[in-house]
């Protein structure tokens, strides 16, 4: 859903009256075009978290918000979700897509967004105590060395008991076990790959098991 329209909120009223639909909302702030150094935007999107968490609806965001170019930027708007928006949200997960980023690249922006909020897991902030990150299409077969050693960093600075795996963006030719094959180029233990396949977000049923 888009959280800045007009609707918003009467959607998120329909959607928890509908047991298909009541578990949770996702939001991608980038094709919204969330700007958190907005007001306006910042105060609407604080409603729309109170009423989610109001109703004991998970919340997923893409975190990444349209205008977010460079390092400070997207530290200074990871801050702004930190410290405006997770408040209104204390009593459901939120997860965030592709570890706070907001496309398949794993670039110095998403990184520096990252750290910040890794930064603030490993501080045991009470602002975090029930967030997740999944790792939905970061890990792809053009992923460089370097950069997949970045990713495994952050992935062991959150922990591995906050990240899921996720597919996404798949083609006709792509599967779900086809992305979790990419995910395994990580350079992460067997152990830390098996605690990851064995997550599961509190909004979701058990659910069987991807194999290593």
């Amino acid at each position: 859903m888009n959280p800045l329209k007009p609707f918003a909120l009467d959607e998120i009223a329909r959607c928890a009256r509908d047991p298909s639909l009541q578990c949770g909302i996702k939001i991608h702030f980038g094709n919204s075009d969330v700007r958190l150094d907005d007001e306006v935007h910042v105060e609407q999107l604080q409603r729309v978290f109170r009423a989610a968490n109001d109703r004991g609806m998970a919340i997923v965001v893409d975190l990444r918000p349209a205008g977010a170019n460079g390092e400070s930027s997207s530290v200074a708007q990871a801050r702004v979700f930190l410290e405006r928006l997770l408040p209104d949200a204390p009593d459901v997960p939120v997860q965030l897509s592709q570890m706070a980023g907001g496309g398949s690249a794993y670039d110095a922006s998403t990184d520096s967004a990252v750290a910040f909020l890794a930064d603030t897991v490993a501080a045991r902030d009470p602002r975090t105590a029930r967030r997740w990150f999944d790792v939905t299409s970061l890990v792809t077969t053009v992923l460089s060395p370097a950069t997949a050693t970045q990713v495994a960093r952050r992935i062991r600075q959150i922990g591995v008991d906050r990240i899921v795996f996720g597919s996404d963006l798949m083609r006709a030719d792509e599967s779900p076990c086809g992305r979790w094959s990419d995910f395994l180029r990580l350079p992460l233990s067997v152990a830390e790959f098996r605690a990851i396949a064995t997550n599961v977000v509190p909004y979701l049923p058990r659910i069987s098991r991807l194999s290593l």
